[in-house]
């Protein structure tokens, strides 16, 4: 299986399993799309504010939290979320566009891959650099 296929069978299944929990409480599909998508654009700075204010448990658990979402990335070929969100709110709005926009480059997951990959590599090194300074 590439990692094409295995990205679409896995966001396929969390596509089913979170609309499975949610249908006992009848939430559009674009509403949860919404609420990943938030999850999603705010999570960065939640991990970054964790690494400036939080313990080192809770650093801990953003470090192995960050390792499974990289591994996921790359075995998935892109973002999980991404493309849940994409699925679920039917359009196709991506943390990265804005810096691509900014960058005058042409918007397509090919482009976004590979801004990901900048801005994850410069997001690691904050998240060490905070980690250094404060232990």
């Amino acid at each position: 299986m590439d990692r094409k296929q295995r990205g679409k069978l896995v966001t396929s299944y969390l596509e089913e399993n979170i609309m499975e929990m949610c249908k006992p409480f009848d939430i559009e599909k674009n509403l949860i799309g919404a609420w990943i998508r938030a999850f999603h654009f705010g999570l960065p700075v939640i991990i970054l504010f964790t690494f400036q204010f939080g313990n080192r448990y809770m650093i801990a658990f953003c470090v192995l939290f960050l390792i499974f979402m990289i591994i996921l990335f790359i075995l998935c070929n892109g973002c999980v979320l991404s493309r849940l969100e994409t699925r679920l709110c039917g359009d196709d709005i991506n943390p990265t566009d804005i810096f691509l926009k900014v960058a005058n480059r042409e918007i397509n997951h090919l482009n976004r891959m590979w801004f990901t990959l900048y801005i994850l590599v410069v997001y690691l090194l904050v998240c060490a650099l905070i980690y250094y300074n404060r232990f």
